[in-house]
This record gives structure tokens, C-alpha cells and sequence, in this order.
């Protein structure tokens, strides 16, 4: 971070309950820092592919359909998780591209980008998704993933 720059809180949100635990750890976080959160979604067009009989399987979705639908999730998100508390202000980004790459894009610019855990087994590698598990080893900037279980106190 330069001198004199706001400190940047990157979460990556998609309407899980990970997500959401997430989110709420980085705005206390933001709080503690007197910053600002950019709570992040990302979405792709599914790629086309074979169906079991041979055929092309065809999207029953437009890409603004999947657009629409990725905002909405990325607004219902963050009001879930904010609900009237204006004391952080959160930036809501959705863009289109692979989580995880969209996600390490974010990265370049951010102080600390924010992931839930997907929660599962008892062993660290099962801990985290597979987006998750590329940007803690390929983030250009410190990454903190949350447990989908995290209260704030």
C-alpha cells in the first residue's frame, strides 16, 4: 500500500453461506482499518459442450440473462449481509470472467483479498474449493478465507 492510499478489501462473494461469512469479516475488518470493502462476483457464460447422445447441448440462458441473474445474487449478498449499516461502505463489482482469475485480476490493485471456505473434512486441502485454492497459491496480495461458520464477536 502507498502512503496516503486507502487500504483495499477485495471479497469475493457468490450467495453461499461461505461467502457471506466472508463478507461480514471483511467489513469488520474494513472497520477496524477505516476503509471501504469491494465485494466482488464473478460469472461466466457456460462453455457448450457434448451431450451424452452425441448431440450439442444449447443454453436455455442468454448472457444478460446470467448477467442479470449474477447481480441480483451479487446485490441479495451484500444486503443479506449489510442489511441498513452504512457505517462501511461496500462497492459491489460483478464481472464476467472465471472466479478465480477475475478474483487474482483484483488481487494486482488490493491489500487483502477475502474467500470463504467451502467448510468440508477435516483435512486443510479439503478446506478450500478449487477456486480458493488458486488464488491462495497464485494472489499477488495477502488472502484471509473464512470459515462459513464465522459470527462477528
Amino acid at each position: 500500500m502507498t502512503t496516503g492510499a486507502t487500504y483495499e478489501l477485495v471479497v469475493g462473494i457468490d450467495g453461499s453461506a461461505a461467502s457471506k461469512a466472508a463478507l461480514a469479516w471483511a467489513i469488520e475488518e474494513a472497520r477496524l482499518r477505516h476503509s471501504g470493502v469491494v465485494a466482488l462476483h464473478a460469472w461466466q457464460f457456460p462453455l457448450l459442450g457434448f451431450g451424452g447422445y452425441g448431440g450439442t447441448v444449447v443454453p436455455m440462458v442468454t448472457p444478460e440473462d446470467l448477467e442479470k441473474l449474477a447481480n441480483d445474487t451479487a446485490r441479495d449478498t451484500v444486503d443479506d449481509v449489510v442489511g441498513a449499516d452504512l457505517s462501511v461502505p461496500v462497492e459491489v463489482r460483478v464481472v464476467q470472467g472465471h472466479p478465480a482469475g477475475v478474483l487474482l485480476e483484483a488481487g494486482k490493485t488490493a491489500d487483502l483479498l477475502v474467500l470463504g471456505s467451502e467448510g468440508h473434512g477435516a483435512f486443510a486441502g479439503m478446506l478450500l474449493g478449487s477456486v480458493s485454492m488458486q488464488v491462495v497459491h497464485h494472489a499477488p496480495c495477502a488472502v484471509t478465507i473464512v470459515r462459513p461458520d464465522w459470527k462477528v464477536g
